[in-house]
């Protein structure tokens, strides 16, 4: 009997102690964020939350401000945060409270942006190009 009574005991407060905890689950849209351009940070957070501040680099760190008010269990809120331009990189992102100071990290944790592709030319871009120097080597080859 104490055995179970000190198991249920536990239990109790190993789910308080997680559902004190706000996990905050995040995705960038678009997916591969890419280097020099702004991206969002759809962020579900939970745990009552009231307003999130702009995003904050820190090194390689995204942080965001996020103020809680006091309540019982209610759904995730869902914000849309613009982030960015940023350099390539992988980046942590960060959820930040005062009250009580505390630092979430966010599900996944990290934020890859890649580097910005360099665009190939089109063919007949490229093939007009080449006309071009072509005839421009000829009128030269000509005027001397």
């Amino acid at each position: 009997m104490r055995d179970a009574l000190r198991f249920s005991s536990l239990l109790i407060a190993s789910l308080v102690a997680v559902s004190a905890q706000a996990a905050v689950f995040v995705n960038t849209v678009p997916a591969n964020p890419v280097a020099g351009v702004p991206f969002v940070i759809h962020a579900v957070v939970g745990n009552c939350p009231t307003a999130i501040s702009n995003a904050t680099i820190n090194g390689a760190n995204i942080d965001f401000n996020v103020t809680y008010a006091p309540c019982i269990e209610t759904p995730p809120v869902i914000f849309d945060l613009l982030v960015g331009p940023l350099p390539a990189g992988a980046y942590t992102v960060r959820f930040l409270t005062t009250d009580p100071p505390s630092v979430e990290t966010a599900i996944p944790p990290t934020v890859v942006v890649a580097a910005a592709d360099v665009p190939a030319l089109d063919p007949l871009v490229l093939a007009m190009l080449a006309v071009t120097l072509i005839g421009v080597a000829m009128l030269k080859l000509r005027i001397r």
